[in-house]
């Protein structure tokens, strides 16, 4: 199947190294939304259905490795956080899969042009935070 763009906002992004895989699928992906009628209708045409939750339709684009993140002068973004409302031009494949006895398609991701970044702020959690404080009550 052939690759194509589609122009989109971007959620939950785990796309580079600096992200990670996702921690529950083990890939590297985003959930598109706020897609164009066109788009949409490309997607339907390869069997790709968009999903909806919490009054959201979206689909999500997956990759076993790291994905090319580009900016408008297509110049490579490395040591970014894709923050969701990223909009941004998303180059997916179409791939046929099955899976004990389902089949289906779904969205692969080839590289992310960012048009216009949010990027997300450090993750609160991580290990490299610092030890709460005497004065800090931690949870």
């Amino acid at each position: 199947m052939e690759d194509f763009v589609i122009k989109a906002k971007l959620r939950w992004a785990n796309v580079n190294e600096v992200t990670g895989p996702n921690s529950m699928s083990n890939k590297f992906q985003v959930d598109i939304t706020e897609m164009s009628k066109e788009a949409v209708e490309k997607l339907k045409f390869f069997n790709v259905e968009p999903r909806e939750k919490e009054g959201v339709t979206f689909v999500t684009a997956k990759s076993n490795r790291p994905v090319l993140v580009l900016d408008k002068n297509k110049e490579p973004l490395t040591q970014v956080r894709l923050g969701n409302g990223t909009l941004a031009n998303v180059q997916v494949r179409p791939y046929e899969w099955e899976f004990k006895g389902k089949k289906g398609v779904g969205l692969g991701l080839q590289k992310i042009q960012v048009i216009d970044l949010v990027e997300l702020e450090k993750d609160l959690f991580n290990a490299e935070a610092s030890e709460p404080g005497a004065d800090e009550i931690p949870f």
